[in-house]
């Protein structure tokens, strides 16, 4: 026959058994997260280093983001071999680090995939956008002429709400320890140096979705 004292004994027992596993789906929950955010930053890295060769691309030839995938590419999509071939061979005058094979590989997943498809070929559409990157202005601050902070020429004070398109970077201006993106500012054409955000943290640009 159970006495209270079975009772009391097994209810702690029951109790510390459900705070040890508490603490396992919450580490769980943590771990996830931990690998999720490394796995995020790997693959803006990824992005990044793609983006500037294919911008490289771009300026060399005097193309748009259109117009590169169409002398890459035939047809309206871009089939992973071809994709992960194209950005893997040497360009003359690219002194950057080309993005490796696993990294062009995740790339190419992640803009092609669409809904739960994730077989499907990367469209021109998709590959327009990932090479389109644009930012809005969210603190008034001014275009420079040079990626440094210290020693460039003001070409114009930006106001809240301009459109840029990013054309490099982010890179870091080390005198200060901020990143700068150099932009092309909608409104009137200009190309200059912005800051992404102050040393303090303030934000002077922001994604467009």
């Amino acid at each position: 026959m159970t006495n209270d004292s079975d009772v009391k004994k097994a209810s702690v027992q029951v109790g510390q058994m459900d705070r040890r596993l508490t603490r396992c789906v919450n580490l769980l929950a943590q771990f996830r997260k931990d690998a999720q955010t490394k796995l995020d930053e790997e693959l803006g890295q990824a992005q990044q280093q793609l983006v500037s060769l294919a911008r490289h691309k771009m300026e060399a030839g005097g193309l748009s983001a259109e117009a590169l995938f169409e002398e890459l590419f035939t047809g309206d999509s871009a089939p992973q071999v071809q994709f992960v071939e194209a950005f893997r061979q040497p360009v003359e005058g690219y002194k950057a680090k080309l993005p490796t094979e696993e990294a062009l590989v995740a790339v190419y997943r992640r803009a092609s995939t669409t809904g739960d498809d994730e077989s499907a070929d990367m469209t021109k559409a998709a590959f327009v956008r990932m090479l389109t990157s644009r930012m809005k202005v969210a603190r008034k601050t001014t275009l420079t002429e040079t990626l440094s902070i210290t020693k460039t020429k003001v070409l114009r004070h930006v106001d809240v709400g301009e459109i840029m398109e990013v054309l490099e970077g982010p890179l870091k201006e080390d005198s200060i320890s901020i990143e700068r993106v150099r932009v092309k500012a909608e409104k009137d054409g200009i190309e200059g140096w912005i800051t992404c955000s102050g040393s303090s943290g303030t934000r002077f640009l922001e994604k467009v979705a």
